[in-house]
């Protein structure tokens, strides 16, 4: 089967930055000096995509940027595709799914709520602002910081604060016939006045037939573009250009699918024939009748016509939950790393992996071997790229050798700047005396404040020794590392500890990453007890380790720092 692709890239970008240059921009950005402000410092970078909370009103500058973009040909640039579906089959679980293809983008994930619309959430790709892929974006000129103000403008899919998502797809071109007692505007505003305006998939068809929209991609006044529009009523249209005018197309079943095809009065299976992609939707979504279970389900369905990789390929999928006002948002296929983001606030919250930074098991003699009869502490650091709030954890074993004694560890809230473990609260496991050496697989889930949960395993090593081994002096063995008083730890502490022979010893505090902070002892010593002082008046309160090291021997311990 042979696909035909008319592929280009949707070239927002028709003038090059420079066209708009910080002075223009300035004359022609007539708001508040402070939302202008308050919207270029809110731009920062988050996981693998940009984050943009726009302040004020931006209609002079869509004004602004129509007066350039609808009276040139835009060039021909790259190929791209792309695919969207609408699933309606279920009432209460409306979702809106849509795969963004090009070559390689910076993506920006931006909100909006200018005076008088609706509060939005909307996509786009921060080249067509006139940023282009490799910009230093710890280090934007100040011509640049203003190009962030034409964020709302180039909008390729988004959803508002109603329930109502949309998201544009090329299609072949058609001539558009101007109305001249209508406005003109362009393509990507279509789709701004929707999210800003509309509060049903009915106000969107209103307001699509009172402007002519163009792209001039093929020459003035052509439109290579329709539209699919879904209200968390479970309405659905696919918007489309033809005879001079926009044909709603209704859906016949429970869901729509858009790619690159036109769909108005063309066969089903002509669709088939004619985009593999839009037949993997919509075979997907005609076996489960268009319903969709959850935000899990619907960005499996997603996931089907995705293709290529980071530099050539889906650029970002994103699914709106309709009836909850959230978006799930994957970058460069990555569908194991998602994030959640609310209308409302804003929050990006980690509905993806949790990365394990560090495992440290911490054996009931201090010898650092796992043993059959011994109790282990296992104290978890874990990081994210988004936000997770309220994180506990719990482990389970099916094997008959342990004895899961505290099953659950409290991490609290852990932000994307931060690594937390659970050393106050710890798992605690029981090691049967009769175990042999083996690795055991313990299973770990995470689960959210908000209710999300994440699965994977660790692995912990069973140790048994029946005698000791030649190369250690068996007197070593015998030597014990006493706890350090007071712990917790106000300012100072005293260690000790005894060596049953002369030996090298090291005495290290270390930070919860296993870091040095600093050395107490490094030296000979000959056989006896000895105690150290710690101050530690400059530390912040939190974990620390004290490490001896004597000979082949070498012991851990905790401490907590409480000022």
């Amino acid at each position: 089967m042979k696909i035909k692709w008319i592929i280009l890239i949707i070239s927002f970008n028709l003038l090059h930055a420079s066209d708009i240059t910080y002075s223009t921009m300035k004359k022609t950005d007539e708001r508040n000096k402070d939302d202008t402000l308050a919207t270029i410092n809110s731009f920062s970078h988050l996981g693998d995509f940009h984050t943009i909370n726009y302040s004020g009103d931006y209609e002079d500058i869509m004004d602004y940027l129509d007066n350039l973009y609808v009276g040139g040909k835009c060039q021909i640039v790259e190929k791209f595709g792309c695919s969207i579906y609408s699933g309606i089959g279920d009432p209460e679980n409306i979702f809106f799914g849509r795969n963004f293809d090009n070559p390689q983008q910076d993506v920006l994930v931006g909100k909006y709520s200018a005076p008088g619309c609706y509060e939005s959430i909307a996509l786009n790709r921060l080249a067509d602002l006139g940023i282009p892929v490799g910009t230093d974006f710890n280090n934007l000129t100040p011509s640049q910081s203003l190009l962030l103000l034409r964020a709302p403008y180039f909008t390729a899919d988004g959803f508002n604060s109603m329930g109502v998502a949309t998201g544009l797809a090329y299609v072949e071109e058609v001539d558009v016939q101007i109305d001249t007692t209508k406005q003109t505007i362009f393509l990507t505003r279509w789709a701004r006045e929707i999210l800003d305006h509309a509060a049903n998939v009915a106000e969107a068809i209103e307001i699509t037939n009172s402007y002519n929209i163009i792209d001039n991609m093929f020459g003035i006044n052509t439109l290579c573009h329709h539209l699919l529009v879904t209200d968390s009523s479970g309405n659905s249209a696919i918007l489309e250009y033809h005879d001079g005018q926009f044909m709603a197309i209704d859906p016949d079943v429970n869901w729509q699918v858009l790619t690159n095809t036109p769909i108005y009065n063309v066969p089903l299976q002509e669709l088939f024939s004619q985009c593999y992609r839009y037949e993997l939707l919509y075979s997907a979504l005609e076996d489960q009748n268009g319903e969709i279970v959850d935000w899990q389900n619907g960005l499996d369905i997603l996931e089907l016509p995705t293709w290529g990789n980071l530099w050539n390929g889906t650029q970002w999928s994103n699914l709106f939950d309709l009836n909850e006002n959230v978006m799930y948002l994957s970058l460069y296929r990555d569908f194991d790393n998602i994030v959640q983001v609310d209308v409302e606030n804003f929050e990006f919250k980690n509905y993806g992996d949790f990365t394990i930074y560090e495992q440290l098991e911490i054996d009931e003699n201090g010898n650092n071997i796992n043993e059959p009869g011994e109790s282990v502490d296992i104290v978890l650091s874990l990081s994210v790229d988004f936000i997770s709030t309220g994180v506990m954890g719990t482990i389970s074993s099916s094997n008959p050798d342990i004895v899961i004694v505290s099953p659950t560890g409290n991490f609290g809230n852990i932000s994307p700047d931060a690594i937390i473990p659970n050393f106050i609260d710890p798992f605690e496991i029981k090691i049967s005396e009769d175990t042999i050496s083996q690795d055991v697989v313990l299973n770990l889930s995470l689960t959210t404040d908000y209710d999300y949960v994440f699965e994977t395993e660790i692995m912990i090593t069973i140790t048994y020794i029946s005698s000791i081994d030649d190369n250690i002096d068996n007197a070593t063995s015998q030597m014990c590392m006493l706890q350090n008083y007071p712990n917790p730890v106000n300012n100072k502490t005293k260690i000790s500890y005894s060596i049953p022979k002369e030996l090298p010893v090291r005495l290290i505090i270390r930070d919860v990453l296993g870091g040095r902070i600093t050395t107490l002892v490094d030296e000979e010593q000959k056989r006896g007890n000895y105690e150290v002082e710690f101050d530690a008046t400059r530390l912040t309160s939190g974990i620390y380790f004290y490490q001896m090291i004597a000979g082949k021997f070498s012991q851990t311990k905790m401490m907590i720092l409480n000022k």
